[in-house]
């Protein structure tokens, strides 16, 4: 599971989406995540896990703006 979605300052300030749209993304691509990597239990809890933490961080950055509360989500 070594997928990783790389966007720069820039991408992310230029594109802001609305949060419903952000979340559906991000709630897809966790999606997707699951169906080729989730063999047991263990994996999908830790899926769910992350999902609920980019979901925090995500609301976190379309409330204020922070671009930090998104590189947090990627520590």
């Amino acid at each position: 599971m070594d997928e990783k979605i790389v966007l720069t300052r820039q991408q992310i300030l230029s594109s802001a989406l609305k949060v419903s749209k952000c979340r559906s993304l991000v709630k897809r691509r966790f999606q997707s995540l699951g169906l080729k990597y989730a063999d047991s239990q263990e994996v999908r809890d830790r899926l769910t896990k992350i999902e609920k933490n980019a979901f925090h961080h995500l609301g976190k950055f379309c409330q204020s703006n922070d671009i930090d509360s998104l590189f947090s989500m990627a520590n």
